[in-house]
């Protein structure tokens, strides 16, 4: 394999699903999602390029690429915020590599070229902040942001997650930050085979999907903000087993919504 470290659940023989963490994250936050999937699939979470114990080179999103590849059978796709966006890539790249995808609160891409450099230049503050100043904080500025109000309120999971992201090489961090950069990655509008999911609280992407998905389903999960598959993991693995499974009301291209405990 790769320079990438690898986590891995469930029997080998059965359809790969590979689980791709969002920014600050590690291979540790589908812990609880695994669990639960690794009955009916054969689970690899992966330390993103410069994440967890995962070095980081010139070029990050070959390095998953290459992961994938080594793999050497199509894989479903389950990526988190900064890793559904590298999902989005990987699609348009190198599409005979996957055979669904899952986006968790991933953004599509920005279309406005005033909309791209204020991002470019938003998160240059988040990446220089992150060199200049000691990670905690970094991260309680990270954390105060709306997108995690529910994730704050849990108290013993708010706390879990800190010390997880303290353990982060902020070097490198800042260094996936600039070259993914919102601003930087293509406006994608066509979803083949993939599934959107948001929390219920985060208003941002409920804003954003419903503006910018009509060709895909779209789920609510219920009880979560942005980090929905730390919040609510459960309701998480029981629309994507339906999305995966053929269920019909899912696997179509039409919108769905669902805000119910499943």
């Amino acid at each position: 394999m790769t320079t990438l470290s690898y986590y891995c659940r469930g029997n080998p023989e059965h359809q790969a699903l590979i689980f791709l963490h969002g920014f600050l994250g590690c291979k540790e936050d589908w812990k609880s999602m695994m669990r639960l999937l690794s009955p009916y699939y054969y689970c690899i979470a992966i330390d993103l390029p410069g994440h967890g114990k995962s070095l980081i080179c010139e070029e990050p999103l070959d390095q998953v690429i290459r992961f994938i590849e080594e793999l050497k059978r199509p894989c479903h796709l389950i990526g988190y915020s900064l890793g559904g966006r590298m999902a989005l890539m990987i699609a348009e790249r190198s599409p005979k590599l996957l055979s669904k995808k899952v986006i968790l609160a991933g953004n599509p891409g920005l279309s406005l070229p005033e909309e791209k450099q204020q991002r470019i230049e938003s998160d240059e503050v988040w990446a220089e902040m992150l060199e200049n100043h000691p990670i905690e904080y970094f991260l309680e500025k990270w954390y105060a942001q709306p997108l995690f109000f529910s994730l704050r309120q849990n108290k013993k999971l708010y706390q879990t997650t800190l010390n997880k992201r303290m353990k982060q090489d902020p070097f490198a961090l800042a260094k996936m930050l600039r070259i993914f950069s919102l601003g930087k990655q293509a406006a994608y509008r066509q979803f083949e085979k993939t599934l959107f999911l948001y929390g219920a609280h985060d208003k941002k992407f409920a804003t954003l999907y419903h503006r910018l998905i009509s060709n895909a389903p779209v789920v609510t999960i219920d009880n979560a903000s942005h980090a929905m598959h730390l919040e609510n993991p459960g309701q998480c693995t029981e629309v994507i087993k339906m999305f995966l499974g053929e269920s019909n009301e899912y696997s179509n291209s039409s919108r769905m919504e669902v805000s119910q405990n499943l």
